[in-house]
């Protein structure tokens, strides 16, 4: 034994070698250096290594060249690690040239042109370096693939900190790169690499790509202090995911020309100046649950680009805009968070955008739109921005705002000199100027909007040239908002110049009406004119017929006060339940009065569904249907006003069907209840016989505990109906053979919901949860809880996530999507505890060419969710700011509005582009990567499919470690070619280098 281990040992001894000169290392082995060396080997290289299977360490001394030396240490060979050099003063540090399975540890590259260069080489591994003051580049990796540069420091050098050029799935991690003097970071030309946990500070730009630089992972990085942009991408299929960008020269991100196809997602970008984030001709990007605040002049910004989503984002804290839209169009920017700034948005030539679902609270501005047309701004809650909630100026034609509710700003909306315009189902109402302001803005069209509480006046018109208008079915409520003493008007108007009025409600409590009169419901309003001798071309006044019970509208008149009463000569339209005036001068408080001496007070029924014996009727207001036929809602309906005991947490309804064959169609009409507890919409009420044959068809449902709720019922069918802000939005009780076709929920918890309902069949569903990022294709909460119910088939188009519970049992069900790769929620299986898990299983899973996608599930108690994870990271909370900080004063009547666009700096791949000339005695060549399957993956509730397993393993590692990449988790190198005898020999003796240094060193006395 003893001779064995002296044999050992002078084996290892004899592959150990001093080194005191500049020379070449040709010999496996270990190689350490006794003395500092100076030169090179005519003018070429101090150290080569070309022989593979070689460790050679500096021992802390140093290295030091002349300009015209080439290289410190130049490396052909494979199976080498160089480490503690200090190499100084020559063209390249190191050179590691058409190398595989090399290491560069522990080493320092000083003042050299280049640091490290590494050329058509793979697999090598940068760590703990210090690499700075170079002439040109710290770290060039040029044609070269799974290069890893970890935990080192590239500082100070005069171009680039770290250079990839023509290289794919490498891997920057954990460096500080800072004080380079163009770029920290350059791709060029060079795909599915991953800068991740980097500190990039100090430089121009932060990290750069050119337009061939494609499916890049840039993964929770901190990128600030540079003098222009922290990231610049004009390339595609880019994530730029968690980094933190704050404190840059010009802005945070800019996705600029060919910049399309990329994923910002969860980045928190503040403290830029000039720009957070900025697309510049950039489209078909997503920009997703990002914190965008306090920067110097916009949070975001769109020039001249198309087709982008802007979805979860929140931007706060601007001196001008949270979002500035400009010569951009088909742009959807939705469910954004966007508050304190100058403007929450400025449209300028920005036209066929979607802006939806946001909050805009408490800017300058909520909205300015100047010079954009064809616009649709629907479901915003627009409220407490100083100036206006939305102002539309300077030619802003034919937008369309839609279900929008606009209060607390000094006036609701504002429409100047822009024509065209159309307002339909919004509500303003707490403002105190005006609710609507339009001036000098010819055919503008508002219909089915509900004013209330506006303190000067409700709807308010000016001309100063010739203009038309029309509102249709404008609700003038109380200040309570609460629909009890309401008036509905319409008015077709053409204005002449110099002319101007105004709409309020009006009460009548303190003036006594005609002893032969009484009130109709309190039904007033207030006309006042400021300007101009006026005159309405015809003004309407509506009412429902479930309004009518104890009147009698035969009786209805109009009548306006001034000192006294007096009656104007309106035509009454009781088929059509109006009172019409033209050409109407009076203007002081004008109300409707039931003469009750002219007969005895009567409840009207003509065409009212309070009694349904007809075979078609119009629906005005809450009803009950009880028998067969048509009905047809003629307007928005409110409330729940028909009381319900069924012992289903249901109390009211607004309609009840409870006779069999009854056809309900809405006109597209909407039924609201402002979150009425326990109330459903539409109930079908099968509760003692069952009921069958009902068609419920064109209804638009929001703000009730339950959208529609069908109790017994079977073959029926629902259709074209969109459901919204409702808990439960359908929900089938002992419900079978229905029909549910072409339903568009947008649901806060259950989409949904099916007790003892068994089959059932579903088409065409379009479905998303309240602040998630889309109501097509991506994974949402709650869309389907299946109670004691199974094989309820044919789920098709889009129908993407299960919930399923409480029974004994096994259900098979068939999906159908678009095409396969839509379907993203078979595994894993997430239950709501973890203690559930054991009793589900999927017993099959397929999918088939026309993505039809069936399985089998048996399962015993418990609530399931077919849906990738997500780690949970909780958006960060910018700091408060003074709300008067960036508050601006305006002329309230007229004042011009300038739009200055912000100045356009495109990024170019930098005008200081270093042209990278490669060695003399090397042939380029282009390697081609090797696709690896295409992998589906998500975050935060976006998917998306990837080329590269290698990003998304990088991913999966980041989130694995809580963002501390670790040299551990790793991607690991492809292996190395098999080695014969003698080699595995030599490297079995080598990896015991490390292990028997200190005797060796010892042995020979260094």
């Amino acid at each position: 034994m003893k001779t064995i281990l002296f044999i050992l040992l002078f084996t290892i001894a004899t592959f150990a070698y001093n080194v005191s000169n500049c020379t070449d290392l040709d010999q496996p082995g270990f190689y350490y250096l006794t003395n500092d060396l100076v030169g090179a080997q005519g003018n070429h290289a101090c150290i080569r290594i070309f022989n593979d299977n070689i460790t050679f360490s500096c021992n802390s001394f140093s290295i030091t060249g002349e300009p015209s030396n080439k290289y410190g240490v130049e490396i052909s060979a494979d199976n080498v690690t160089v480490e503690n050099c200090t190499i100084v003063d020559y063209q390249r540090s190191f050179y590691v040239l058409s190398s595989s399975n090399v290491t560069l540890t522990n080493n320092s590259m000083l003042n050299s042109d280049y640091g490290i260069v590494i050329y058509n080489s793979h697999d090598i591994i940068l760590t703990n370096n210090f690499i700075n003051g170079n002439s040109k580049h710290g770290v060039l990796i040029s044609s070269s693939n799974n290069i890893y540069v970890v935990n080192n420091t590239a500082s100070e050098n005069n171009q680039y900190g770290v250079y990839i050029a023509s290289g794919y799935k490498n891997s920057i991690i954990n460096n500080v790169v800072n004080g380079n003097g163009l770029i920290n970071v350059y791709l060029k030309d060079s795909s599915n690499n991953s800068l991740i946990n980097n500190t990039v500070y100090d430089s121009k730009y932060g990290v750069n790509t050119n337009s061939n630089s494609n499916e890049n992972l840039l993964l929770g990085n901190v990128i600030y202090n540079n003098t222009k942009y922290s990231i610049a991408i004009s390339s595609m299929n880019n994530t730029i995911e968690k980094n933190l960008l704050y404190n840059n020269g010009f802005g945070g991100l800019i996705l600029s020309a060919n910049a399309t196809y990329n994923h910002f997602i969860e980045n928190q970008v503040y403290d830029n100046t000039n720009y957070g984030v900025y697309l510049y001709h950039a489209s078909e990007n997503i920009l997703l649950n990002n914190m965008v605040y306090n920067n110097s002049k916009y949070n975001f910004v769109l020039y001249s680009s198309t087709n982008n989503l802007l979805l979860n984002n929140t931007a706060t804290g601007a001196p001008d805009s949270g979002f500035y839209v400009s010569v951009s169009s088909t742009n959807n920017i939705a469910n954004n968070s966007v508050y304190n700034n100058s403007y929450g948005f400025r449209l300028t030539t920005g036209n066929e955008n979607t802006i939806s679902g946001n909050t805009i609270s408490e800017n300058n501005i909520g909205f300015q739109i100047v010079k954009s047309e064809n616009n649709t701004i629907i479901n915003n809650t627009i409220s407490n921005n100083f100036e206006y909630g939305i102002y539309l100026t300077t030619n802003s034609a034919s937008n369309s705002f839609v279900d929008n509710i606009i209060y607390g700003s000094l006036i609701g909306i504002r429409i100047q000199d822009s024509n065209a315009n159309n307002l339909n189902h919004n509500t303003f109402h707490g403002n105190p100027g005006f609710g609507i302001f339009l001036l000098n803005s010819d055919e503008t069209n508002i219909s089915a909007t509900h004013l209330y509480n506006n303190t000067y006046s409700d709807f308010n018109v000016r001309a100063t040239v010739p203009i038309s208008f029309i509102l249709s079915n404008i609700t003038i409520d109380n200040p309570l908002g609460t629909l009890e003493n309401y008036t509905t008007i319409s008015i077709t108007d053409s204005m002449i110049p110099t002319s101007r009025y105004g709409i309020s409600w009006w009460n009548n409590e303190s003036i006594d009406l005609p002893s032969d009169t009484k009130s109709f419901a309190g039904k007033f309003i207030l006309l006042h004119t400021t300007v101009g001798d006026v005159s309405i071309d015809s003004i309407s006044f509506g009412w429902f017929d479930s309004e009518t019970l104890g009147y009698n509208e035969d009786n209805f008149m109009l009548y306006t006060n001034d000192s006294e009463w007096v009656r104007l000569n309106a035509s009454l339209d009781t088929a059509n339940d109006l009172l019409t005036l033209t050409n109407l001068s009076i203007f002081n408080a004008i109300g409707i009065l039931e003469n009750i001496t002219s007969g005895t007070n009567t409840t009207n029924t003509t065409n009212t569904t309070n009694s349904t014996n007809t075979s078609e009727s119009l629906i005005y207001g809450c009803v009950e249907l009880t028998a067969p036929g048509d009905y047809f809602l003629t307007n928005d309906l409110y409330g729940s006003n028909i009381s319900v005991s069924l012992g289903n947490n249901i109390e009211s309804a607004c309609i009840v069907i409870s006779s069999s064959g009854v056809s309900l169609d809405c006109n597209i009409s909407g039924l609201s209840a402002n979150n009425s507890v326990n109330s459903a919409a539409i109930l079908v009420n099968g509760s003692s016989t069952g009921i069958g044959n009902v068609t419920i068809n064109n209804c638009r449902v929001s703000d009730y505990t339950y959208g529609i709720y069908f109790l017994n019922a079977e073959n029926s069918t629902i259709s074209d109906t969109t459901i919204s802000n409702s808990p439960n939005s359908l929900f089938l009780n002992g419900s079978v053979n229905n029909l549910i076709n072409d339903l568009n929920l947008t649901v806060p918890e259950n989409g949904t919901y099916m007790y003892s309902s068994d089959p059932n069949n579903f088409t065409d569903l379009t479905i998303c949860n309240i602040g998630t990022l889309s109501c097509v294709r991506w994974p949402v909460l709650n869309l389907l809880t299946a109670d004691i119910s199974n094989n309820n088939s044919n789920f098709d188009n889009n129908f993407i996530f299960i919930n399923s519970s409480a029974f004994n049992g096994s259900s098979t069900m068939t999906m159908q999507t678009d095409s396969c790769e839509n379907q993203l929620f078979w595994s894993p299986v997430i239950p709501a505890s973890e203690t559930e898990l054991s009793n589900l299983e999927i017993h099959s899973s397929t999918c088939t060419e026309n993505g039809s996608m069936s399985f089998t599930l048996n399962w015993t108690s418990g609530y399931y969710t077919l849906l990738l994870p997500e780690p949970e990271v909780p958006p960060p909370t910018p700091p408060d700011d003074d709300n008067d900080n960036h508050r601006r004063t305006r002329d309230q009547e007229e004042g011009e509005v300038t739009s200055e666009e912000p100045s356009v700096e495109p990024v170019i791949e930098t005008e200081e582009t270093v042209q990278v000339t490669f060695p003399e005695v090397i042939e380029e060549q282009v390697i081609e990567p090797v696709m690896p399957q295409v992998r589906e993956f998500r975050t935060s509730g976006i998917s998306f499919d990837s080329q590269n397993d290698r990003l998304a393993e990088d991913r999966a590692s980041f989130y694995a470690t809580s963002g501390q990449m670790v040299a551990t988790s790793l991607y690991q190198p492809e292996p190395i070619p098999t080695l014969n005898i003698f080699d595995m020999f030599i490297n079995n003796l080598i990896s015991l280098s490390t292990w028997f240094r200190s005797l060796v060193s010892e042995f020979l006395g260094i």
